[in-house]
């Protein structure tokens, strides 16, 4: 027992020290961006007052997306070459892993049928 808990311990200080944490904000800022922007596409297609009239449906909608995007980013790792000179390899990382998201989304709307619990969001 004390031995899981020291392994525990152990990668819970790797995963917040000072040479993890960027890749984390960089992963949270990654979903801030998708989240945010999918609100604003919203807001533009829907307006703002049915959009702000089914504003906590909305929200829980987009943090499910937000959370298949976070798999796709996750899967690709996006978020790992921050710190030096991006290339063309990581534009196309970025391009799969926001394809693969797609995929998952419009898979699960169209086979689970998920338009009758979450907002319906345009793809």
């Amino acid at each position: 027992m004390n031995k899981n808990k020291n392994l525990f311990f152990r990668a819970v200080r790797w995963y917040f020290n000072q040479k993890a944490l960027p890749h984390w904000a960089m992963l949270f800022l990654d979903a801030l961006i998708v989240f945010i922007s999918a609100f604003m596409c919203h807001i533009i297609e829907m307006g703002p007052f049915e959009t702000f009239a089914s504003f906590y449906p909305l929200c829980l909608t987009l943090l499910v997306y937000v959370a298949v995007y976070i798999v796709g980013f996750m899967l690709m790792g996006t978020y790992r070459g921050v710190m030096r000179y991006s290339t063309i390899s990581d534009l196309y990382r970025i391009g799969v892993a926001n394809i693969i998201s797609i995929l998952i989304i419009a898979f699960s709307r169209f086979f689970l049928k998920l338009d009758d619990v979450f907002v319906v969001i345009r793809l």
